[in-house]
């Protein structure tokens, strides 16, 4: 992976793909890479989902497709199954 800048960290693409590829690698997934994946896409598709991942490689965005469906914490349901509702013991008093 390429050199990170103080301001690629903080962009939530990139602390997201690093976050993703770095639990994969910690889980062992990253290793014994003996399946192979083929399939064909619209090129810009696949330039823009690149360009938007901020990888370089083909075998670099297809692991960072799979590794966010793999590890996907739930997070978009629950946040809509709480839509409308808070704790009624939060003080909303400024």
């Amino acid at each position: 992976m390429s050199e990170t800048t103080r301001d690629d960290r903080q962009d939530p693409a990139n602390w997201r793909r690093d976050n993703v590829l770095g639990l994969l690698d910690r889980l062992g997934l990253t290793r014994d890479k003996t399946a192979k994946l083929g399939g064909r896409v619209n090129p810009r598709l696949l330039a823009l989902a690149r360009e938007r991942a901020g990888v370089a490689s083909d075998s670099q965005l297809i692991e960072l497709a799979l590794g966010n469906l793999v590890i996907d914490d739930g997070f978009p349901e629950a946040f809509r199954a709480a839509r409308g509702r808070i704790d009624p013991k939060v003080d909303l008093d400024l």
